[in-house]
């Protein structure tokens, strides 16, 4: 990349043309150490995988360079250089548009349970718990409105097993919604109080 830049360098200024080449000192920088090569190809893997959908993979190298990364641990509260914070808001933001991509697969209305499950873990490993919990409780609370929807024009022929059908709709969505949330999120007292809620 050094090699490069002299050489663009060089023809700039036998033709001429320097104002180009100084404008993006990142590039051109013989100074680079390795630690801000290292960023820079993690970020520009992280942008590959976020455009191809890869979520699984995007998740595994973030979180592996948050665990490897001194300046992402939360325990080292001393960065003081703005180039540690800039790539720590950075780096935030790519995991910030992962928890988007994960909520907006939640969101289509054509998703299955096993992408539905897969988005949810990812999200709880993200941290983010709760919104899981809430996304999974939204989804199962439309399918039992499908149901629902599904059975009412039924019910003028079948008077007498309206009641009877109807809670068994219910109580079997909740009986799933709740073995499905302990194997995401387990056993919390949390996660089990806002189900029987």
């Amino acid at each position: 990349m050094t090699g490069v830049c002299r050489e663009l360098e060089e023809w700039n200024r036998v033709n001429g043309e320097t104002s180009e080449v100084e404008e993006d000192p990142l590039v051109c920088d013989p100074l680079l150490n390795e630690a801000e090569i290292h960023r820079m190809a993690f970020l520009e893997i992280i942008d590959v995988l976020f455009a191809e959908h890869k979520v699984e993979e995007a998740l595994v190298g973030l979180d592996a360079e948050e665990k490897s990364s001194s300046e992402l641990n939360d325990s080292e509260k001393n960065t003081s250089s703005t180039e540690i914070s800039s790539y720590k808001y950075v780096f935030l933001k790519r995991k910030t548009m992962l928890e988007d991509q994960l909520f907006e697969a939640t969101e289509q209305p054509s998703v299955g349970i096993c992408e539905l499950k897969k988005a949810l873990s990812a999200l709880l490993q993200l941290g983010k718990g709760p919104l899981a919990q809430q996304l999974l409780l939204k989804a199962y609370g439309s399918r039992l409105l499908k149901k629902i929807h599904g059975y009412l024009p039924s019910c003028s022929i079948y008077e007498e097993t309206y009641s009877v059908t109807l809670s068994k709709l219910v109580f079997s969505t909740i009986l799933l919604t709740t073995k499905e949330s302990g194997l995401i999120f387990g056993d919390m007292p949390v996660y089990t109080n806002r189900i029987v809620q």
